[in-house]
Order: structure tokens, then sequence, then C-alpha cells
């Protein structure tokens, strides 16, 4: 037994310059060269096709084929050849080289030829059939009787992740809540969704709230930007959300970073996409200052935990907020903390019951309770007045 290696030189050609060059599929003119199969030696169809036939994503390497088949005829009228193989890979699932190995054994001649995948591009579905040519010149006038071998292929390329937009612009002036930038996702089959997180640091507004008991003063941070559904977690969704919060006069700079992670057999790649969020909030001075949201209006279970609820109250350049108290306005019944159930310190939060030492367990009864929160605008020079914020809860039963 004896086997014999050749270079593979393939070579990656456009339909017509297959036709023209190699005389194959009709459309051949005057100018053609003379195709001369070569009937001394032919290669048999593979005796058992390669399977090109799966999902892959975009960068991924197309997998390495390996086929063969017989050969026979004068094997000896080969020695000190070159044969080229020629690759017509509308596709381009495969490099253009490779191996092709010839063994002579006693019941018979075989091949081996071997096809490099490539790195993959282009997204798309792709089906039809790679056509693999053997000839003893590199135009392909002198063909190997059988060639070319046809491989069929259908063959999906997904991209990892995509979004819809990567820049966001916004401008608007002080005072103003702008709607929400919505950004299409799409993800690979082969992955379980995408997260987002804001990965440049929060550009923030801090209001000052004092107590009017004792001198504590505390701050919140309000990020000027944020991500629906929530930041952080394994989405699914096919939009993600970006929320502009109303901020004092300034340019701001966010990346919203988008990642997704696809497993393929063997192997786990992850694609990032980023979206950068520039935002713009120019002077308005006939605004002293604005709640976000307008209201609070929220329904809490009877004996339920304290629940928190958040707000913003953003001020123009030069004003501060001072913190004046809590005014209850109407209530269902008379029974749990009916003058208490809202607190702004140290976080704000709702309460629908109070445990006392004697009594114990008092809850709110069921229906709507409301109330304002006051806070006091202030300037160098002087007040402004006060602001409302006003809150309705509503106590479902236990």
């Amino acid at each position: 037994m004896s086997s014999c290696i050749l270079r593979l030189f393939a070579v990656v050609l456009s339909v017509a310059a297959l036709v023209s060059g190699c005389g194959g599929g009709g459309g051949g003119n005057s100018t053609s060269s003379t195709v001369t199969t070569m009937t001394t030696v032919t290669v048999s169809a593979p005796s058992s096709m390669p399977v090109i036939a799966s999902t892959k994503l975009v960068d991924e390497y197309y997998d390495d084929i390996e086929f063969s088949g017989t050969i026979s005829g004068n094997l000896d009228s080969l020695n000190g050849k070159t044969v080229f193989v020629l690759v017509e890979d509308p596709a381009n699932l495969f490099q253009a080289e490779g191996y092709l190995i010839i063994q002579r054994l006693a019941s018979g001649s075989t091949y081996i030829l071997r096809l490099i995948g490539k790195q993959l591009k282009v997204a798309g579905h792709f089906t039809g059939n790679v056509r693999v040519r053997a000839c003893l010149d590199a135009a392909c006038t002198q063909p190997i009787a059988g060639t070319p071998l046809l491989l069929p292929y259908n063959v999906k390329v997904e991209a990892g992740l995509t979004v819809s937009r990567n820049e966001i612009n916004v401008t608007v002036p002080f005072g103003t809540v702008p709607p929400p930038e919505m950004v299409d996702i799409g993800y690979s089959s082969l992955g379980k969704g995408w997260v987002a997180n804001i990965s440049s640091p929060y550009r923030t507004i801090v209001e000052e709230h004092t107590l009017s008991i004792g001198n504590t003063t505390y701050y919140y941070p309000y990020p000027t930007i944020g991500v629906l559904p929530r930041q952080g977690t394994i989405l699914q969704d096919k939009q993600m959300q970006i929320q502009i919060y109303p901020s004092k006069p300034g340019n701001y700079f966010h990346t919203v970073r988008v990642s997704a992670v696809a497993t393929s057999p063997g192997r786990e790649l992850i694609f990032e996409q980023t979206v950068n969020v520039r935002y713009n909030v120019t002077p308005n001075p006939a605004i002293n200052s604005l709640f976000y949201p307008a209201t609070l209006d929220f329904m809490q279970k009877q004996q339920t935990s304290t629940m928190e609820y958040n707000y913003q109250l953003v001020t123009n350049i030069g004003i501060a907020s001072e913190f004046v108290g809590i005014e209850y306005l109407s209530a269902a019944g008379t029974t749990g903390p009916v003058n208490s159930w809202w607190s702004e310190f140290p976080y704000r939060s709702a309460a629908t019951c109070i445990s006392n030492y004697y009594s114990g367990m008092s809850c709110l009864t069921p229906g709507v309770y409301t109330a304002q929160v006051r806070y006091r605008l202030i300037t160098p020079k002087g007040t402004l007045g006060d602001v409302l914020y006003p809150i309705r809860m509503t106590v479902t039963g236990a």
C-alpha cells in the first residue's frame, strides 16, 4: 500500500469565471480555452456525502470537512504534476487551501479531500452547492474526469447580537421629561438572551433634604438615564427602553453596553454592542423645579412589609430644596398608621400596618389614602415658595 499527498491549490471563483475558464454550465464564447477532459484518471462521487448543514454564528469559523471516494485509471500519469482544486463557494464557507490525499490500495485507489472552514462574516440562510473541480492547470482547461464534485449545503449564519441604533442624541429645555428611547434587540437562537448595563459612571444630581428634627442631611443621587427592562438581568425581550430622566441644565454622556452569550458545539462566544447616549439639557429660567414622576399612585396590600417608591425633585441651577413635611389629606378608615403611612427618610416608602407592644398589629382599612409632601425652594436671595408632591395609595385586602 502506498499513498501520494498532492498540494491543494483552492481558488474561489465566480460563476462567470468558472463558465469561461472551465466550460461548465454553458454560456462560453469563441475565445474560451479549449477544455480537454483528462480521461486517464477518473474521480468518483464521494462515498459518503459530507453534511454541510448547521446553524453558525457570525465571526465563528465553519467546521473543516473531509470526504472520500474512489479514484481509478492511470494514476502514474499524475506523477510530477500539480493538481489544482478550484472551489466555487458562493456562501464563503471554506478557505482557499486544503489537502488532497491519494491512497493506492490492493483493493483499489481512493482519494481524501479536506476543505478548511472560513470565518463567517455575513449573516443569512445559505443553500446551494459547493462545486469542487480538480484540474491539471490553474485555468481548468484540463479537468480530471468525474469533476466537478457537488456538495450540497444548507447553512444558517446568525448574528450573535444586533441593536437597531448605536447613537442616541436628545436635547430638551430644563423642565421637560424626554420620552423613552427605544432600541430593538436581536440575538442568536444559540443564545439565552441579552444583558444591558450602563457602563459609564452616573452623572448625578444631588438633592439635599434637611429634617426638621436635628441636623441630619440626606443625599439622593439621581441617575440621568435608566434601562428598562431592569439592567443587569438576562432578558429575552426584543426591545430595550432607555429612560432619560429630567435633569439640571448641562451635557450628559452615557454608554449602555449590551452583551449576549451564544453557545455553539465546543465553544462559547460573547457578543457586545454599545449604545451611546448624549443628553443635553438647555437653560430654562421660566421653571424653578419639577417632580418626576409627576405623582405617585400605587396599590399596596394590607399587612405587607414596607414598600419603597421613589421620585425625584429636580431643581433649576442655583435653587435648593428643603423638606418641610408630610400632610395627610384623606383616609378610608381610622385604624393603623392613618397619619404616618408615608416616610421620606431614610428612603421613600409606604407602610400599611404598625406594631404596638400593648395592642399588637394595627393595619389600615382597605381603601384610598392621599397625602402630599411639601418642599421649600430656596435661593441665596431668599425663599421662592413651596412645592407639593401628591401621593395616592390604594390599600387592598391582605
